[in-house]
């Protein structure tokens, strides 16, 4: 009885085994099927995170080679920058040097400009007296000859006047006693007429002379005149060619002034479009520091666990607080130490941090009842910061020394995680450093080989752990929209820099024509300033020589054009002709007298004593006449030697002038063909300064792009 009210609960126990039984059979058989799926999972995962790996490695391979190749190139800028600033100034000390090598130049050309003008004037002066000479040459052997005619024809006349007196003579003697007291007559009264004629020829002489020097005072008068005119004409020449010059030197200083002004605001273009670009460049950098950020962020989410992501997304819901997320994500290292940190500490690396132990509590029950997996966390508020143990041996770093923590708050994290392991160069240095002293110590080498302090070691295989940590702390907030949102940012930037980068290259294209435009005017300036100088110059010089002129035309008797001196003569010519005249009309009645008893005798001897005495007066005419040409003829000839020796003389003096100019000259044309060939080279060495200085700046603005 009692065994059989047994029975049902028997069979109930038997039933609940049994069903318990398939429950575990079905529970396994679910858990067989899990497991298959997540190791499938696993492969299908491991293989996007070897791949994820290997990308990673490419990209941080890249990376490392472009900040290598961004720190060459910004070396070579700053090295070009130096250059160029050495160029400049190179570049501005010769042009300095050239610019005076110029303007001795331009001084030596307007000297000789100077000199060439007055040995101009000089060769015109020596031209007219070389002409005037042989002029005045022609005029004295021609008054020479007409002198010789004169004497010959003077000569043949006395003797023709010789044989016509006589036979005049012989018609009067046989005129006999019909003319005899007329003869006596005639005879006497021309002995009262010698006296008179004696005095009219001596004032016809001193007329003559009186009549021979006002000539040439007017000759000079008028010469000097003329030469008054010519200075007044150079005067008026020269002030209109420096009116011309000082108008242009004033629309240089206009120009220059404007220039200059240009000059400063392309200045300011400049130096703001440098700041811009500076700026530019800044923006850049940093949109791509943030972009790489969020792409190694967005690149370490995807390679996660299905762990991690799920509690991440938890907290980014908002349904845990207080998770940290990843402890490897939560500080950076050295690319270097990578091997040595994933193989050290990588298991421990990818614990979950959270804050409280709520926290971590909440995190653990969401794992059971989501079934998603277990994790590990490091709890904060549990753990407390450690002081460093001492100095290590052989003076290698510890590990957790080379971890640059995102906050300070998870220093001790990466402490519990890392303990004291120490990192040494290779394995031959790992074991004198765990096993060579008193104390052991956990080493890891840089190839990822561990020696534990209780004497085990691990490493080995063909491949290697990586990836644990990277050399930058992740961006907490990464997510693609974040990169998509960086990128787009970073594009902007890039196109913005663009922008500035070509307005300021057109900037200083603009600069540069305008300083190129500046530094010729400043070379021009002086030059103008100093033609303007010899221009004032030339206009004292015309000043002076119109005054001395004019001075030489109103001044002292000594001077061809004296008034006075002119006056003088005049009134003696005119005193002459009175006392002429007035000796003529006192002896008029004497010659009168003598004409009628003339008239008497040629009455008494006829017709031929008439034709006798009119051959006889015809002769002594012609003889007088040849007599006054013979006097003006002497005086021209007299005055042409004198004139034709004053001509040789300033011809002598205008020609050891014209000498003199001519060796100014020469020795001038030498000083600027040498210094011709100087700024020659000056400005070859110029020419190259500044195409060097050119290159340079082209080479530092492909080298600022090249780092953009």
């Amino acid at each position: 009885k009692e065994k059989n009210s047994l029975e049902d609960k028997k069979n109930e126990a038997l039933s609940f085994i049994q069903t318990e039984n398939e429950l575990t059979v079905q529970k396994s058989a679910l858990y067989q099927k899990r497991q298959h799926e997540s190791k499938v999972k696993e492969a299908a995962e491991q293989a996007k995170y070897s791949a994820a790996k290997l990308a990673c490695e490419s990209e941080q391979a890249r990376h490392a080679a472009i900040r290598n190749e961004a720190q060459e190139l910004e070396e070579t800028r700053a090295l070009t920058e130096k250059e160029c600033k050495v160029l400049d100034r190179k570049a501005k000390e010769v042009a300095e040097e050239l610019s005076k090598a110029e303007r001795e130049e331009v001084q030596l050309q307007v000297n000789r400009k100077h000199i060439k003008g007055k040995l101009k004037k000089a060769q015109d002066s020596g031209d007219k007296e070389a002409h005037s000479m042989q002029q005045l040459r022609s005029t004295v052997s021609a008054l020479e000859s007409d002198m010789d005619s004169g004497r010959k024809e003077t000569a043949d006349l006395e003797q023709r006047l010789g044989v016509e007196r006589e036979a005049l003579e012989e018609i009067s003697a046989g005129l006999g006693s019909k003319t005899a007291e007329l003869t006596a007559a005639i005879a006497e009264k021309q002995q009262e007429l010698a006296p008179w004629r004696e005095k009219i020829g001596a004032h016809q002489a001193r007329l003559e002379l009186a009549q021979t020097e006002l000539g040439v005072l007017d000759e000079r008068a008028g010469a000097a005149d003329r030469a008054l005119e010519a200075a007044k004409a150079e005067l008026r020449r020269v002030r209109d060619e420096r009116v011309g010059k000082a108008a242009a030197a004033e629309e240089r200083v206009a120009e220059l002034a404007r220039v200059n002004e240009e000059l400063e605001a392309a200045d300011k273009a400049a130096q703001v479009g440098e700041g811009r670009a500076a700026a530019g460049r800044a923006a850049v950098g940093e949109a791509r520091r943030r972009e790489e950020e969020a792409r190694a962020a967005v690149g370490a989410a995807q390679s996660q666990s299905a762990v991690l992501r799920a509690i991440m997304r938890q907290r980014d819901l908002g349904k845990i607080s207080g998770i940290h997320g990843r402890l490897g994500a939560l500080g950076a290292i050295d690319d270097a130490y990578d091997v040595a940190v994933s193989s050290a500490c990588g298991a421990a690396l990818d614990s979950i941090v959270v804050q409280t132990v709520a926290a971590g509590q909440a995190c653990v029950e969401f794992l059971r009842s989501s079934g998603v997996g277990r994790a590990r966390f490091v709890i904060l508020d549990t753990l407390r910061p450690r002081t460093s143990s001492g100095a290590t041996p052989e003076g290698v770093p510890r590990l957790v020394d080379l971890v640059r923590p995102a906050g300070a708050v998870f220093v001790p994290a990466f402490q519990h995680a890392m303990g004291d392991t120490l990192v040494a160069t290779d394995l031959e240095q790992a074991r004198r450093v765990a096993y060579g002293g008193a104390r052991r110590h956990r080493v890891v080498s840089m190839d990822g080989a561990v020696l534990e302090a209780a004497g085990t070691m691990s490493g080995g295989g063909n491949r290697v752990a990586r990836g644990a940590m990277s050399s930058r702390p992740a961006a907490p907030d990464a997510s693609p929209e974040t990169l998509a949102r960086l990128t787009a940012a970073r594009e902007a930037a890039e196109a913005q820099l663009a922008e500035h980068q070509a307005a300021l290259r057109i900037a200083t294209a603009s600069r540069q024509q305008l300083q190129t435009r500046y530094d010729a005017l400043e070379t021009l300036l002086p030059r103008l300033e100093l033609e303007l100088t010899a221009a004032d110059e030339q206009v004292q010089m015309a000043k002076r020589r119109a005054r001395d002129l004019a001075d030489e035309a109103a001044r002292a008797p000594a001077q061809a054009a004296d008034d006075a001196v002119r006056a003088a003569a005049a009134a003696r010519v005119d005193a002459e002709k009175a006392a002429i005249s007035e000796l003529q009309a006192q002896c008029s009645a004497i010659d009168g007298a003598v004409r009628d008893l003339q008239e008497k005798v040629m009455q008494a001897g006829g017709i031929r004593l008439r034709a006798q005495k009119a051959r006889v007066d015809g002769l002594r005419d012609r003889l007088a006449t040849v007599a006054d040409d013979m006097a003006r003829w002497a005086a021209a000839q007299a005055k042409a030697n004198a004139d034709l020796a004053r001509a040789e003389r300033q011809a002598a003096t205008k020609a050891q002038a014209a000498a003199d100019l001519n060796a100014q000259l020469a020795a001038v044309t030498a000083e600027i063909d040498a210094l011709s060939h100087q700024a020659l080279a000056v400005r070859d060495r110029a020419d190259a300064a500044r195409a060097l200085a050119d290159t340079r700046r082209a080479l530092l603005e492909r080298t600022r792009e090249a780092a953009d």
